[in-house]
């Protein structure tokens, strides 16, 4: 088993391609899960659904299901968070996000800081 991370598609395609399908492989991406559940992701690796519900269950589903309408509906209606994750890093982003929704853990440990107040706002938004 083997989560990939490193945000490039094509080391889950040549993982998928290596092994001949039999090595399980998760998406540690977000932002590429769509793709990566589609070309035969056993799993996704997220702690989304702590902020935004049962969205990425449903996107696995409708992947499951060969449902690719509702799995791009799905996946794009949550694209815009994925990617302030990582334009803003995934601690930061969803420690801000729990407080936003009134779930306020605290702030990340340095040496990272928390969101700025615009990014807030921008993160406020998007949710």
């Amino acid at each position: 088993m083997v989560k990939e991370s490193s945000a490039d598609i094509r080391r889950m395609h040549a993982l998928k391609s290596l092994s001949d399908g039999e090595l399980p492989f998760y998406c540690g991406c977000n932002s590429l899960a769509l793709e990566a559940l589609l070309i035969g992701a056993a799993g996704w690796c997220t702690c989304t659904p702590a902020v935004i519900g049962d969205s990425p269950a449903k996107l696995i589903e409708a992947v499951n299901k060969s449902d690719l309408k509702a799995a791009k509906e799905i996946f794009f209606k949550q694209i815009d968070f994925y990617n302030f994750i990582v334009d803003h890093g995934l601690v930061r982003a969803i420690k801000a996000a729990y407080q936003i929704q009134g779930k306020d853990y605290g702030n990340p440990r340095l040496p990272l800081q928390p969101l700025n107040n615009l990014d807030r706002e921008k993160l406020s938004l998007i949710l």
